[in-house]
């Protein structure tokens, strides 16, 4: 939604029914009926919004640009067996990026921080390890601050 030609919001939102049919064409009770297929969140979805300025009057002057947005994933199972354990709760993550771009240059400077509340969620788990017992855990990004330079030529 374009609110100001500087400023416009976005967002989605993604309402996900992913389950495993009762029975199969035959007519046969499915081994894993009702449960919800593997890293399907119910829902997911995002929100944030780009600000886009000229930082002078010249034209071909430096522009600055920010989007933050706010993402989340609801709760979540790692296997189609739906093993308790193995699942992620709801989580949410903000995240920003800002850009100084200088077109006479061709250069861009960009500033980011991904998961900057530094929340901590699972992105995989069971795996490998399920098969023996011992369920491997992935971990998600932790907070993470940086910084990049992009030339065009």
């Amino acid at each position: 939604w374009l609110i100001h030609p500087k400023f416009e919001i976005f967002g989605n939102y993604a309402l996900l029914n992913s389950t495993f049919d009762d029975e199969d064409s035959d007519g046969n009770r499915q081994e894993l009926a009702g449960n919800r297929f593997r890293l399907t969140p119910r829902g997911s979805g995002a929100i944030g919004f780009d600000f886009n300025t000229p930082l002078s009057s010249n034209p071909n002057g430096v522009q600055f640009q920010l989007t933050p947005s706010y993402t989340f994933k609801t709760h979540h199972f790692f296997e189609d067996q739906n093993t308790l354990g193995l699942e992620q709760e709801g989580y949410a993550l903000l995240n920003v990026h800002a850009v100084f771009i200088f077109p006479r240059q061709n250069v861009q400077l960009q500033f980011f921080a991904n998961n900057l509340l530094d929340e901590k969620y699972l992105i995989d788990a069971g795996n490998t390890g399920g098969a023996f017992g011992i369920p491997t855990f992935v971990a998600g990004p932790r907070r993470f601050i940086g910084t990049k330079i992009r030339f065009q030529f």
